[in-house]
């Protein structure tokens, strides 16, 4: 209750400043935050116990102009994106049979984005094999590991999780495929979102595989993608943005002997 109070004093008195702007006009003036370090500082109070509430969302939202948390959003979300996509990560093994990676980006302004990473066995055709996580390469994709993987069915799974003060969103996309002694075989991908507050994630649920087998070593990759689309507010909405998300399963090597390909992943997510 005291820091709702203290953010709506902190708004009350902003919006004084930009009426005393207006004394001596005889036009009846609607005031609201209307510059973005005004509304910086007040999600810095509404974030002074990590949480920003309903009422808190609710009071930032209804007293400010629509440009600027326009403005502020659009700052975190390229921020996010340009984090994203300049990362390169080796998983690490949790057993014998999976391996991930998380890593999470501070945005400034209370902001963050965390990305996961997950490659996970399915149905082994030869349990007896394990996996095992070389030396990662460098790649301008997001998410990048070299990895020798046993044969049998597996997903790889990119997820990106946002959070903009005011708006928290998910989105993820996993990569179901196949290794064998001919390759690498895509079999079915799923897109996966969440959302909270005034942000809205949304997919059509539908995955486009681009390159479905990988026969030949050193020189092909299976791919895929799905759209997701942002938006932020009800009633006008704020901003909007579709993003792609990609993943990429290079085949890299192959050891017969021992039933294993080696793998590169990778993932891309950028706005259309």
């Amino acid at each position: 209750m005291k820091k709702i109070i203290s953010l709506l004093v902190v708004i009350f008195l902003l919006n004084c400043f930009s009426l005393v702007a207006f004394a001596g006009s005889n036009e009846a003036v609607e005031s609201k935050i209307d510059n973005i370090e005004g509304f910086k500082d007040s999600l810095k109070i509404a974030l002074s116990d990590n949480i920003v509430t309903d009422k808190e969302k609710a009071a930032l939202y209804n007293n400010t102009e629509t440009h600027i948390v326009n403005q502020f959003i659009e700052e975190k979300a390229n921020l996010a994106m340009q984090e994203i996509n300049k990362m390169n990560c080796q998983m690490e093994l949790k057993d014998e049979d999976a391996a991930c990676f998380s890593q999470k980006v501070d945005l400034g302004d209370g902001c963050w984005v965390l990305v996961t990473v997950t490659d996970q066995k399915e149905e082994s055709v030869d349990t007896k094999n394990t996996d095992t996580v070389k030396e990662t390469n460098s790649s301008k994709n997001s998410g990048y590991s070299t990895v020798w993987k046993a044969y049998g069915n597996r997903y790889y799974k990119a997820q990106t999780t946002y959070f903009f003060g005011v708006a928290w969103g998910k989105m993820g996309l996993e990569n179901h495929y196949k290794l064998d002694s001919s390759g690498i075989t895509e079999r079915y991908g799923t897109p996966y979102c969440s959302d909270t507050g005034l942000m809205r994630v949304s997919s059509n649920g539908d995955c486009t595989i681009t390159d479905y087998y990988a026969r030949t070593i050193g020189a092909s990759d299976v791919n895929m993608y799905s759209t997701f689309h942002v938006i932020y507010g009800y009633d006008p909405i704020l901003w909007s943005k579709t993003y792609k998300m990609a993943t990429t399963i290079k085949y890299l090597d192959k050891d017969t002997i021992n039933g294993e390909i080696k793998v590169g992943q990778s993932f891309n997510c950028y706005v259309l």
